[in-house]
This record gives C-alpha cells, sequence and structure tokens, in this order.
C-alpha cells in the first residue's frame, strides 16, 4: 500500500498580487490560444478558396474537353 500523506488543514494564504498573477497568466494561455486558432482559421479558409479555385478550374478545363469531343464525334 502507498505511504499516506498529511494535507494541512487550511490551505497556505494567498496574496491578492499572487491572485492577479494567476488571473494575467490565464489571460495571456487564453489569449494565445484563441490567437492560434484564429490564425489556424485562416489559414483553412485560405486552403479552402485555393481547392474551390483549383476544383472550378478542373470543371472548366471538364467542360471544354467535354465540348471538343462532342466536336469530334
Amino acid at each position: 500500500m502507498g505511504e499516506l500523506v498529511r494535507f494541512p488543514r487550511q490551505p497556505a494564504p494567498v496574496t491578492i498580487d499572487e491572485l492577479y498573477a494567476v488571473d494575467e497568466t490565464l489571460i495571456a494561455a487564453a489569449y494565445g490560444e484563441a490567437k492560434a486558432a484564429a490564425e489556424r482559421y485562416e489559414q483553412d479558409r485560405r486552403r479552402e478558396r485555393q481547392l474551390v479555385a483549383r476544383v472550378d478550374a478542373l470543371r472548366r478545363e471538364n467542360a471544354r474537353l467535354r465540348a471538343e469531343l462532342a466536336k469530334r464525334r
């Protein structure tokens, strides 16, 4: 079995400055995550636009080739 761990009955006192430091750290982390997510979103949107443009180009090429084939028949 494991060793018993004793916890103090009351938590250690925390200063208001320590609480603010934790808040600022959490806010900075959340901001960083949100900024990274926004950048990934923008990259995804750019990639989506590129793919849509490529599909449109392929459809136009397909239509052109079908028309050319129809003329030869």
